[in-house]
């Protein structure tokens, strides 16, 4: 998503990568149930993931509602799905 070059979407790729630093840096064993590390990380990465998806819903509402033509938002649609595709096969 970050080398998308749809305008204004790095900000939401910049919060994405940050969460990704963030759990790549713990240290605990997500596995080890005896210890509620990752209970407590796992509701505040559910809601951070909600957040920006919230977020990504929204500006690609409002940046299709501003396109002057039909056509122009079926090319950003395009260019939408470019982008979820090379995200599919990153993974």
């Amino acid at each position: 998503m970050h080398d998308s070059h749809i305008d204004g979407l790095d900000a939401i790729s910049n919060r994405l990568i940050n969460l990704n630093k963030s759990l790549l840096r713990k240290t605990y064993d997500p596995l080890d149930f005896r210890k509620p590390d990752f209970d407590n990380d796992y509701g505040s990465i559910r809601n951070s993931i909600d957040d920006i998806q919230m977020t990504l819903e929204a500006f690609m509402d409002k940046a299709i509602d501003t396109c002057p033509t039909a056509m122009h938002a079926l090319v950003l649609l395009e260019r939408f799905r470019l982008v979820c595709d090379i995200r599919m096969e990153c993974n």
